[in-house]
């Protein structure tokens, strides 16, 4: 019985792990002030979010090099493996260290973003 358990623990972690997000493309909007991402992952039978958390430290180079992590959260596990896709927007109003190169990684994937000085 504990075998099975541990085995079915294992799955879930592993396919948790398996669908996680999957960055495609990064982008600024200069209109809005946001960087537009866009990512894929596996589920479909609960709600994601995302939220990005950026390091409190840049490089001080010209232009800045500043990192962020894009954060996955879903309450439990997501059984559904269908492939879902989604735009997420973040305001970057308070974003100061421009212009900068924005790093922005997860899990499974980084890419990278240039957000100039505001206008």
């Amino acid at each position: 019985m504990q075998k099975i358990s541990v085995a079915l623990l294992l799955s879930f972690l592993l396919i948790g792990v398996a669908f996680s997000a999957k960055i495609t493309q990064a982008s600024y909007d200069s209109k809005k002030d946001e960087l537009v991402l866009s990512v894929y992952y596996g589920g479909g039978c609960k709600e994601h979010t995302f939220t990005l958390d950026f390091s409190d430290v840049c490089l001080e180079t010209m232009p800045a090099q500043c990192s962020a992590k894009l954060i996955q959260k879903v309450d439990g596990i997501d059984p559904c493996e269908a492939i879902m896709s989604k735009e997420l927007r973040f305001s970057l109003k308070n974003f100061s260290n421009r212009p900068a190169f924005l790093t922005v990684t997860n899990n499974n994937s980084k890419v990278k973003v240039f957000i100039p000085e505001k206008e």
